[in-house]
């Protein structure tokens, strides 16, 4: 059990990693509402950066339950269920989003290249506020995954068993990593990625350098 713990965690240190990898694809946050043409052009980095970005989302879950393992017993093992269970539903969630882009936004950017001038807004009319729909899940996997991280916050400061204040940049980089897609921002992207990696290393660490950390 310990060992499958201490390779788990490592999945969210590499979530950071690949989530930066994820934004760096040229073009990867043009807005297909506000430059239709320029998302068009950039369609392909647009798929690959996402594509990356899901990977990236995958590895955290595994990273969250992982985290869980660590932090079950005592009273820090509510917090972190909670937290555990609200980040799955979130991330599941927003990756619909994130298929939307991996997989529809490249061949709606062929085809608008093609002649096609309504191609792109099918793409952006699919995740826009006044999609209703779209505005929910939106809501709730952001909602979900922000509060998640922050009762992971409150375990890993209650459980004496990781770093107090690592649970600070997790929350953080969640937040910015949610906050990078409505705004369509590298920064807020970007920052989010940094800091998930900061905060995973430094849970990993604590966990593979120290036995008191490992769940009995």
């Amino acid at each position: 059990m310990q060992n499958r713990v201490r390779l788990g965690i490592l999945a969210l240190p590499s979530s950071g990693t690949v989530g930066i990898v994820s934004v760096l694809p040229p073009g990867v946050f043009i807005n297909p509402a506000v430059d239709p043409a320029g998302f068009a052009q950039a369609s392909g980095m647009v798929g690959l950066g996402n594509m990356i970005g899901m990977v990236s989302l995958v590895l955290l879950l595994v990273g969250v339950q992982s985290l869980y393992s660590i932090l079950v017993e005592g009273s820090a093992g509510r917090w972190a269920f909670a937290g555990m269970i609200l980040t799955i539903v979130g991330v599941g969630l927003f990756l619909a989003f994130a298929g939307i882009f991996a997989f529809v936004a490249p061949i709606a950017g062929r085809a608008y290249l093609d002649g096609d001038a309504n191609a792109i807004k099918i793409v952006a009319d699919s995740v826009a506020v006044s999609n209703s729909s779209a505005f929910l899940f939106a809501g709730l996997a952001g909602l979900f995954s922000v509060i998640g991280s922050i009762l992971f916050g409150i375990a890993i400061w209650q459980s004496q068993r990781l770093p107090k204040w690592s649970g600070v940049p997790y929350f953080v980089a969640i937040l910015l990593s949610f906050l990078s897609a409505p705004f369509f921002s590298f920064i807020l992207g970007f920052l989010g990625g940094v800091l998930l990696l900061t905060s995973g290393v430094w849970i990993a660490a604590s966990v593979l350098g120290s036995k008191n950390a490992m769940m009995h």
